[in-house]
């Protein structure tokens, strides 16, 4: 996948399963289906390359790479929820 096939969703849900360290409670906080979870980290492992994630006591913690993933979406992320919240003042 080309990092122009990146969206913000498949960030959002990339960093919910980091957060909550399972797919099937990052589905029910993004209000998705747990095979929609499944299939949107396997787009982004694909993309990567690399495995982003890996099961630790029955968690799914970040690898090396997807801990990379994870700052790097949370910068971008960041940046337009601050981006969001400037063009509401500027209103």
């Amino acid at each position: 996948m080309n990092v122009r096939h990146l969206s913000f969703r498949l960030l959002q849900v990339y960093q919910a399963v980091v957060q909550t360290g399972s797919i099937s409670q990052a589905a029910r906080q993004l209000h998705l289906t747990q095979p929609t979870v499944s299939i949107q980290l396997k787009k982004l492992t694909d993309w990567a390359g690399e495995p982003l994630l890996e099961s630790q006591h029955g968690t799914l913690v970040p690898s090396r790479v997807g801990a990379e993933l994870y700052r790097a979406s949370q910068d971008v992320l960041g940046r337009f929820a601050d981006f969001s919240q400037f063009v509401q003042s500027a209103r």
